[in-house]
């Protein structure tokens, strides 16, 4: 069966881009919706292309989210993932796949997030290096729960591997990665043309929503 997240609209882009564009745009990670949309993303994709062998109740991948996170944000994600997930540190990002969220990008009631899902099916980079393929997903639903509307895939490399951000041994505040700058007072949807060239065309996903099993309703 299949569940729906409800959330929250916001006006946000991650990663911080240093004197880029989206000036105010909210660079914080641990804002909402950006958990419910990190969950949502990586259940989707891992469901979708999962690892060798499939997705077990046992860890079965590790996760890579934006740097910055919290440790109590990280927990609730993990929390809702399951137990197939593993938190990203120096032992699982050797033994497990990684799925790594690249671009997230929110504009009201619209948002995008970039997944890098490993491909382990076919040949490996120089030295046995892993390829990673972008998948973008258009998600909507804010005042709604949020849903995956559509997806792309892309070629293999077209989007940089994120920094590896292990996770937190404290829970801080991680505010310094991500200056907060002036909300506007109205949000326009605008969106983001990609430059990129996909292997696949949009393909549109009806009523895809995250997979029950959050241990939330």
């Amino acid at each position: 069966m299949l569940a729906a997240l409800g959330g929250c609209v916001g006006y946000a882009s991650y990663p911080y881009e240093e004197g880029g564009k989206n000036t105010f745009a909210n660079q914080d990670p641990n804002t909402p919706p950006a958990d419910e949309l990190i969950y949502l993303s990586l259940d989707w994709v891992t469901s979708k292309f999962p690892p060798p062998g499939g997705v077990s109740t046992e860890a079965s991948y590790a996760i890579n989210i934006p740097k910055g996170v919290r440790r109590d944000v990280y927990d609730r994600i993990l929390k809702k993932l399951g137990d197939k997930a593993a938190p990203l540190t120096p032992e699982t990002a050797q033994s497990l796949p990684i799925y790594h969220i690249g671009r997230l990008w929110v504009r009201g009631r619209n948002a995008k997030v970039d997944v890098l899902r490993p491909v382990l099916e076919g040949p490996r980079g120089p030295g046995g290096q892993v390829l990673y393929q972008p998948v973008t997903l258009r998600i909507e639903g804010g005042f709604e729960p949020w849903r995956v509307r559509r997806h792309q895939v892309w070629e293999v490399g077209t989007v940089p591997i994120p920094e590896l951000y292990y996770y937190p041994d404290y829970d801080g505040a991680r505010r310094q990665y991500y200056p907060q700058a002036r909300m506007p007072e109205t949000h326009p949807v605008v969106d983001v043309p990609d430059s990129r060239e996909p292997v696949e065309p949009l393909v549109e996903d009806a009523s895809t929503t995250a997979a029950e099993g959050s241990g939330e309703n």
